[in-house]
């Protein structure tokens, strides 16, 4: 049976129990502890009064901390400080810091304006320049006879656009980004898109991708006398962007005498 840590008289206790509780101040009786562990029988009350006051003192002051959240401690006090002495100011002291303010604010919106405006203009540089470089190497390379979708990825890769005199131009470049030259005798002028796919029509590499005396890469029929009669020779679409892969399927087609079909991106 548990033994009850107040009691107003020793009646109400075994004698036994009696010599276990203290005769407080305030005539009760109170059960005798040795403290033991951290553990006691003392009064508390006093302690969770103190207690609470101190968590309402917290909640207050978080509360008026809160109101200068985010504010930096040495600049809200040196502008305590320009306040103050902004009292002794003169009128025109006044003016002058009222319009360095104005502008300060008018600085920092001209600079986000400024920055959203070479956003917009870097974006309209990069349509303009994947526009303008398409349409001229897309001239250039049906003008040669060469398969637009197998050439357009090399055009563009060794092509920039760049302003000259005013105006936007497609600029031949190598490796290093340096403009190329002109390989035409007596010519100091930069090479343009139509010498580069010249270039290209005569490389090994690339000329398997325009039209000869065999198969093209479009399919045009194959001017070699027929012997398959309108039979053709089909490419996937992948395989002709591999140059080794289209040589073989071009030298076949003609060997045949058919077609050679490469499906568009879309088929």
């Amino acid at each position: 049976m548990a033994l009850p840590a107040i009691i107003d008289s020793l009646d109400s206790v075994h004698h036994e129990l009696a010599e276990h509780y203290q005769a407080g101040q305030d005539g009760r009786f109170y059960l005798a502890v040795n403290p033991s562990e951290g553990r006691s029988l003392e009064d508390v009350s006093g302690l969770k009064s103190s207690l609470a006051k101190e968590r309402a003192n917290v909640r207050k002051l978080t509360q008026k901390v809160g109101l200068y959240d985010g504010l930096d401690p040495d600049s809200a006090r040196d502008a305590l400080g320009k306040i103050e002495d902004m009292a002794n100011w003169t009128p025109n002291e006044k003016a002058k810091e009222t319009m360095e303010a104005r502008e300060r604010q008018l600085a920092n919106k001209h600079k986000l304006d400024m920055e959203k405006v070479n956003e917009d203009l870097s974006a309209m540089r990069s349509r303009l320049e994947n526009q303008l470089i398409k349409a001229a190497a897309s001239i250039a390379i049906q003008g040669a006879g060469g398969n637009v979708e197998l050439l357009m990825p090399h055009i563009e890769r060794q092509t920039r656009m760049e302003r000259v005199d005013g105006d936007f131009h497609a600029v031949v470049i190598d490796d290093t980004g340096t403009p190329r030259l002109s390989m035409k005798p007596g010519s100091v002028d930069g090479m343009d898109i139509e010498e580069l796919v010249s270039s290209m029509r005569d490389n090994e590499t690339y000329s398997p991708a325009f039209s000869g005396s065999g198969a093209t890469g479009s399919g045009a029929r194959s001017s070699t006398p027929g012997r398959g009669g309108t039979a053709r020779h089909n490419l996937s679409w992948e395989q002709a962007h591999d140059p080794k892969a289209y040589r073989a399927a071009k030298e076949a087609a003609e060997s045949a005498g058919s077609d050679l079909h490469i499906p568009t991106f879309d088929e």
